[in-house]
């Protein structure tokens, strides 16, 4: 619960993690378009809020001019800002019901079929479709060193954060992404960044949605974890993201036998992860019948990963 003093950036950063249902709730005639904007009435003024990007909650009324952030759209509603504090604990007292509740239906062994048939409740959305990466889930794209998985992932990051279609790999909406590399520098960065093709149209959601870490060093322990909070922190303004890409895993995170531990600590501030790591050579036999033979560390990755994708040389990955 939140309770005693609570300074005006954590109040903003909570209000942000629950910015639709926010605006929802001080504006509750409003409709969400292409979600990226919240478009309602306010005593017959026209209200627009951003819900995506570094400017989420941002909000202009377009019948006065007046703008601001979240803080300030509340205070105007509400009068003061003092009842934040009252309607996010109210939330967060459904997110922990709503966790105890799927926490008990994990704890069950066995479901009848009877269940499984009557469950209409809506399937989770997928964060890349289809079905390549889930809420929760682990992507590892790998590849022999120099194959191009750096620049693979630059291009798939680009257009998920872009919310466009990328060799069939679709997100479900323009995606807020933290890229973690230490191949390259910023200049070498800056280069790569500049020469992508993508529609200019697209530009701006992406400048919004990407934010790269140029020679980030670190280790996916409890240190690094913080570190990568306070990144996503600074750059989004919110504790949590869409995805997080870390390029590659065999440098941020070694031993392997420490993964699973560091992929935990991820999923708490990341719903979707992304990671490059090398191959090893295999027969080709092995590679036909079980192409993910070909991981280092195949064994300490078979029970995290939910997809893999495996490049060849001028080869999209084959997942």
């Amino acid at each position: 619960m939140y309770g005693g003093f609570m300074s005006k950036k954590e109040t903003r950063a909570l209000l942000i993690d629950n910015i639709k249902g926010c605006v929802s709730h001080l504006i509750p005639d409003g409709k969400f378009y292409q979600e990226k904007t919240y478009v309602g009435s306010l005593n017959g003024d026209t209200i627009m809020v951003k819900i995506v990007g570094k400017k989420t909650g941002n909000w202009r009324n377009f019948t006065t001019g007046t703008s601001g952030d979240i803080i300030d759209l509340w205070t105007l509603i509400k009068g003061n800002i003092d009842s934040a504090k009252e309607w996010l604990n109210t939330k967060n007292t459904e997110k922990l019901q709503n966790k105890e509740a799927k926490g008990a239906k994990k704890g069950e062994k066995a479901f009848s079929v009877g269940q499984y048939l009557s469950d209409q409740s809506p399937m989770p959305k997928d964060v890349i479709g289809p079905r390549i990466l889930t809420p929760g889930g682990f992507l590892v794209i790998g590849g022999t060193p120099k194959v191009g998985k750096s620049s693979f992932l630059l291009s798939l990051l680009a257009h998920m954060a872009s919310g466009v279609p990328f060799l069939k790999m679709t997100p479900t909406k323009p995606l807020r992404i933290l890229y973690l590399q230490d191949e390259m520098g910023y200049d070498d960065m800056r280069r790569r960044v500049q020469q992508l093709k993508i529609d200019q149209k697209l530009i701006d959601l992406m400048k919004e949605n990407l934010v790269i870490a140029s020679e980030a060093k670190i280790t996916l322990n409890d240190e690094g974890v913080e570190r990568i909070k306070d990144i996503i922190m600074k750059d989004f303004g919110t504790k949590m993201v869409d995805l997080i890409a870390i390029d590659s895993l065999t440098t941020h995170l070694m031993p392997l036998s420490l993964l699973r531990s560091g992929i935990e600590k991820l999923r708490s501030i990341g719903i979707g992860i992304i990671m490059t790591h090398h191959t090893k050579k295999v027969s080709t036999a092995t590679l036909e019948k079980n192409p993910f033979q070909a991981l280092v560390g195949t064994n300490a990755l078979r029970s995290l990963y939910t997809s893999v994708g495996l490049m060849d040389v001028g080869k999209p990955p084959k997942l």
